[in-house]
């Protein structure tokens, strides 16, 4: 960034949000702060109807959020994220099918050479390392990704 550059930033205080609004609705802020695979080992294996990812967006991150938390869904769940802007036979047919996620790395979010948009490279990746793409849904007006386990 060079002189004469804006920044605006704004650090939401993000747990104390969540305390307000379950105070809101009539639910007492117990919350128990942990990492999410500490969590996850509070709950049973196949108890769950869903689990909504979306967490840290690195590829091994990914793995280890999908890997931690698959096995708690109940058969016939869903295993559910965000940030999945297109699946790798939409990048192909937009021209993309010669970019190769893994050279992304760790990375967050990244943005192709050629590109409009950029891509959540790690979730993509992630996400199609796991399932083979005919069982992973997309919806089309997000970025919400789901899977049937």
């Amino acid at each position: 960034m060079g002189a004469g550059t804006d920044i605006d930033a704004v650090d939401v205080p993000i747990l104390q949000v969540f305390a307000n609004n379950m105070m809101v609705q009539g639910f007492p802020p117990n919350v128990m702060v942990m990492h999410n695979d500490t969590a996850a080992g509070f709950i049973k294996d196949g108890v769950l109807d869903m689990v909504f990812i979306d967490s840290d967006h690195r590829y091994s991150a990914v793995c280890k959020d999908i890997q931690c938390w698959v096995r708690k869904v109940k058969p016939g769940g869903i295993i559910a994220g965000h940030d999945f802007e297109f699946t790798l036979t939409e990048l192909q047919n937009n021209g993309f099918g010669d970019i190769d996620l893994r050279t992304f790395g760790e990375m967050e979010y990244s943005k192709p050479a050629g590109m409009r948009v950029g891509l959540h490279t790690g979730v993509i990746r992630a996400v199609t390392d796991y399932w083979p793409e005919e069982r992973i849904h997309k919806e089309w007006e997000t970025s919400i990704w789901w899977v049937r386990v």
